[in-house]
C-alpha cells in the first residue's frame, strides 16, 4: 500500500513540473524582458506653434546636452583664467610694471590673445544657446522672419515672403568643403527645414526631428503668399 502512494505522490510530483515549472519560468523571463519590450509611446513636439495676427510663430527650443554644457562651462573658466593672465602680463609690459621680456614674446602674447578672443566668443555663444538657445519663427503678412537668440541676444533675418520658393523639410547632409559653418556643429544655425530665396538655399529648424520639420513646413506653406 505504502508502495502504491509513494509511486502515486512521484507521478504528481512530474505532473507538477511538467505544467508548474514551465509556467514559472514563463513569468521569470517576463518579469527580465518585461522592461525591454514596453510600449514606447509617440514623441512629444519640441516646437510651440501659435496664431498671431496676419499668420503664424513658430518657437524652436534648441537642443538640450547637459553634458557638452557642463564641459564647455569648465573648459570656458579655465580658458579665462589663462587669458586673463596674458593680458595681465601684456598690460605690465606695456606699462613698464612687468619684467621685460624679449619682443618676440610679446608678439606671440598678441597673436595668442587675438586666437584666445575668438575661441572664448564662440564657445560662450555655443554655451549660451545649448542653456536657453531658441529659434523664433514669424510669418506675417509679407514677411518671413527667422530670429535665432539666446537669453533675449540675437539677430533677425527678414525675407520677403512672396520671394520664398519651395519650403521644405529637407534632412540634412554635410559634405566636406561645402563652407557651413562651424556653429551649426553645435546646432546654432542650419537645420531639416530648406527653402530658396533667389540663388540661395536657407535652412532654419536645428532642434527638429525631420518629423515636426515636415509639419512645420507645411503649417509655413499654409501662410505663404502663394504655393511656394
Amino acid at each position: 500500500m505504502w508502495g502504491a502512494s509513494h509511486i502515486a505522490r512521484r507521478a504528481d510530483l512530474r505532473a507538477c513540473r511538467t505544467t508548474v515549472a514551465p509556467l514559472l519560468r514563463h513569468r521569470a523571463l517576463r518579469a527580465v524582458y518585461a522592461p525591454a519590450m514596453a510600449r514606447t509611446g509617440p514623441a512629444p513636439r519640441r516646437s510651440r506653434t501659435t496664431t498671431i495676427p496676419g499668420g503664424v510663430r513658430v518657437v524652436i527650443p534648441a537642443r538640450k546636452r547637459p553634458l557638452a554644457s557642463l564641459f564647455m562651462a569648465v573648459w570656458l573658466c579655465g580658458w579665462t583664467v589663462g587669458g586673463v593672465a596674458v593680458i595681465r602680463q601684456l598690460v605690465g609690459q606695456l606699462l613698464g610694471t612687468s619684467e621685460p621680456v624679449p619682443l618676440p614674446v610679446v608678439a606671440f602674447m598678441v597673436v595668442w590673445l587675438a586666437l584666445w578672443a575668438v575661441a572664448e566668443a564662440l564657445v560662450a555663444a555655443a554655451l549660451a544657446w545649448s542653456l536657453a538657445g531658441r529659434e523664433v519663427i514669424s510669418l506675417s503678412g509679407a514677411t518671413l522672419r527667422i530670429r535665432r537668440e539666446a537669453f533675449r541676444i540675437g539677430r533677425t533675418a527678414e525675407y520677403g515672403a512672396a520671394s520664398v520658393r519651395n519650403l521644405r523639410a529637407a534632412p540634412v547632409t554635410y559634405r566636406r568643403g561645402d563652407g557651413r559653418s562651424p556653429m551649426q556643429a553645435f546646432g546654432i544655425g542650419g537645420g531639416p527645414i530648406a527653402f530658396d530665396h533667389g540663388a540661395a538655399t536657407r535652412r532654419f529648424g536645428a532642434g527638429l526631428d525631420e518629423a515636426e520639420a515636415e509639419e512645420v513646413a507645411r503649417a509655413l506653406r499654409e501662410r505663404l503668399p502663394s504655393s511656394s
